[in-house]
């Protein structure tokens, strides 16, 4: 079972991973900035970002979007790990491997999901080692400063709407209206000038 250590305290252990291809590509949408990755999973498309920190110092970024927080795949203290996986494995290299000062560097961020059941002062979560597998139930202490992803849903802009022109000034719309009424006079008058030619009945 792999594990990983900071100083001579373990700091993460893979209860479980799944193979894939190393250095799996990120599903990232193209041309997002590197701070940022536009993933799509499901039927829905989130913005992730990541941030560096602990559970016990950050608790208002964990947990999903309706309690205020930015973790869709959160479930709390049950659920299971597909969620954090399918977003771990989605956002790939993207975000490069050196990202947790507490743990090695060949981790990518941690997509925590719920609470341990065995041990309170441990959050099981999904991640991306370096050889590109992904960790699907590892445990990371809560007080462990590492970085985190989090993630918003994605709203695309709406489409922009056709200017409406603007009304004419009040001056070009008066210029405007007398206009039409000589045009309309010098109309009547050549219709009556050209009447007046024809010979009578």
């Amino acid at each position: 079972m792999p594990k990983l250590a900071l100083g001579a305290a373990v700091a993460l252990a893979a209860l479980s991973l799944s193979a894939g291809p190393a250095h799996a590509a990120s599903a990232c949408a193209s041309g997002t900035a590197a701070t940022l990755c536009r993933l799509t999973v499901g039927v829905l498309t989130y913005d992730v970002t990541v941030f560096t920190g602990s559970y016990n110092r950050d608790t208002s970024k964990f947990e999903t979007e309706a309690n205020n927080g930015v973790m869709p795949w959160w479930t709390g203290t049950g659920g299971t790990s597909d969620t954090a996986t399918a977003f771990a494995t989605g956002v790939g290299d993207y975000f490069g491997a050196a990202v947790n000062p507490d743990l090695f560097s060949s981790f990518g961020p941690i997509f925590a999901y719920k609470i341990a059941v065995f041990d309170n002062n441990f959050i099981n979560s999904a991640t991306r080692f370096d050889n590109g597998f992904i960790f699907s139930a590892d445990v990371v202490p809560r007080g462990n400063t590492v970085v985190y992803a989090r993630a918003t849903l994605y709203t695309p802009p709406a489409p922009a709407s056709a200017p409406v022109p603007a009304p004419l000034p009040i001056f070009g719309a008066g210029a405007a209206f007398g206009f039409s009424r000589k045009l309309r006079k010098r109309i009547q008058e050549s219709r009556v000038s050209a009447g007046s030619g024809q010979p009578l009945a």
